[in-house]
């Protein structure tokens, strides 16, 4: 039901953009074949279509973020490629991939993590933990501020990484921390939010990655993401 409700929206607002679309341009063609249509005409029907199209497209790429999120749930991580990779190197890229979606608000995102920090682990799984944690300080912890701060830090103990990412924005309420992982809870029902992102976060690091992940937050004060990682993951088949 939760993922039936989430997909519905998307999926009908880019139905009906795209209808209308079809309206648009079936009105202008009829124009054409009767020799009526006019420069002020073609040019309201351009407008038109391009918003269309962009209410459209914008859509279907939200449902495809959305079907993609709960393909994951039930993924086979066996596929995911172990290799050695730099922590630092590692945040460098999901940076300038969520850059675009990042560079919407005036949130600084200050990152610390030593260069010398190396994992043998998988960077693809790990990653998309580190991007999910991201965006899910953009989205919830500054939903209504456009400034703000992110501070990502690690350090590694023998044969353990620890990677803590910390907001400065509202907080999570005291009732809702200890659901923050659980499948399908979202304080966004309805509004884009499908309540699997944390709980996706949880799976891969419990059982890729062989961790440990919790959070820690106070109303007002921000949140605290805390990643406990093996620096040599398991081989999968052995988790």
């Amino acid at each position: 039901a939760g993922v039936a409700h989430e997909l519905n929206t998307p999926i009908g607002n880019a139905t009906m953009a795209s209808s209308t679309l079809k309206d648009f341009a079936e009105r202008i063609q009829q124009q054409l074949a009767t020799g009526s249509v006019t420069k002020s005409g073609l040019k309201e029907f351009l407008n038109d279509a391009i918003m269309a199209a962009g209410i459209t497209s914008r859509n279907l790429e939200k449902a495809s973020e959305l079907i993609t999120s709960f393909k994951q749930v039930a993924t086979d991580q066996s596929s995911s490629q172990r290799r050695t990779f730099s922590l630092n190197e590692l945040f460098h890229e999901i940076l300038l991939t969520l850059h675009p979606q990042t560079k919407k608000k005036a949130i600084k995102i200050e990152l610390d993590v030593a260069s010398e920090i190396s994992l043998d682990s998988y960077p693809g799984p790990l990653g998309q933990v580190l991007s999910n944690l991201i965006m899910n300080a953009f989205i919830h912890g500054f939903e209504d501020r456009m400034q703000g701060r992110i501070r990502i830090s690690a350090m590694k103990e023998e044969d353990k990484v620890q990677i803590t990412l910390e907001d400065d924005g509202k907080g999570i309420p005291e009732t809702a921390l200890p659901k923050i992982f659980d499948p399908f809870y979202t304080t966004r029902l309805g509004q884009g939010g499908s309540g699997l992102g944390l709980h996706i976060c949880h799976n891969i690091v419990v059982d890729t990655l062989a961790g440990k992940i919790r959070a820690e937050s106070e109303v007002g004060q921000g949140t605290r993401f805390l990643l406990t990682l093996a620096a040599c993951a398991p081989r999968l088949e052995e988790v």
